[in-house]
């Protein structure tokens, strides 16, 4: 029925048990997606997020030949932490990921992402989808069919069944003052302890952000280019100051 792919994005605040009241940037973004997950048959769409075959066929197959739209909640400032390491001493291996979803002490990843779901389904009753016929797929996620549909539990449940990354992944080179144990380069992008190295992408960026990384993956491309223009200038600036004296005494 729809080709898919994004037709709006938005971005609240969400409020939940052990938020900091002052804090009044976006926690949750809003994806409005035409079609979903069915919209290529499960060929490629769902294997990008990590959705098994036994849970696209009980969930989306279904769905292949009617008219659906997906909302997908992002979470923009996520308090569970995971870390990366080196996989061996091959440079060619792939480093290992430990994402560590849900993690976070208080189980508040958990309980903003619920209160997203609940805004969810407060928007698609409003009256302009109601029009529609819109309603919530009741076909529960596998693995959670022992919970009570749309209960907080069960959405507990589907969270840890099916969450995954979307793409914006930052922090593997985190930005810092040489104090910060964690930190990899300062703040003209030079990689602590190794000499003539930067980093220049969106993996220096130290917090996540209330937005997608690529404007300032940009932002930092183009300051990376300015830092190694500077250093150029002055490096032969220098060489050239002692080049004049050199020419004077002789």
């Amino acid at each position: 029925c729809f080709p898919g792919g994004i037709e709006a994005l938005a971005y609240a605040k969400i409020n939940t048990t052990g938020d900091d009241p002052q804090d009044l940037s976006p926690n949750v973004e809003f994806i409005f997606v035409s079609g979903g997950l069915k919209t290529d048959r499960g060929l490629i769409y769902r294997r990008t997020l990590s959705i098994t075959n036994e849970i696209y066929n009980a969930v989306w197959r279904p769905l292949e030949n009617k008219c659906v739209f997906q909302v997908f909640p992002v979470l923009t400032h996520p308090k569970s932490y995971g870390y990366i390491e080196l996989k061996s001493k091959n440079p060619y291996h792939w480093p290992v990921i430990y994402h560590k979803y849900f993690s976070d002490p208080q189980n508040q990843d958990v309980s903003t992402f619920i209160a997203a779901i609940r805004e969810i389904q407060r928007i698609s009753k409003s009256p302009s989808l109601k029009q529609y016929g819109v309603s919530i797929v009741s076909t529960p996620i596998p693995g959670c069919q022992n919970n009570i549909f749309d209960s907080d539990g069960y959405w507990e449940c589907a969270l840890r069944h099916i969450t995954p990354t979307l793409n914006d992944q930052i922090g593997t080179c985190k930005m810092g003052p040489a104090n910060d144990a964690e930190a990899v380069v300062n703040h003209k992008l030079r990689v602590y302890g190794v000499q003539n190295l930067r980093v220049a992408d969106s993996s220096v960026i130290p917090l996540p952000l209330a937005a997608h990384t690529q404007g300032p993956a940009y932002m930092i491309g183009e300051k990376a280019s300015d830092l190694i223009k500077e250093d150029w200038k002055d490096r032969h600036s220098i060489l050239d100051a002692a080049d004049i004296r050199r020419h004077v005494k002789t």
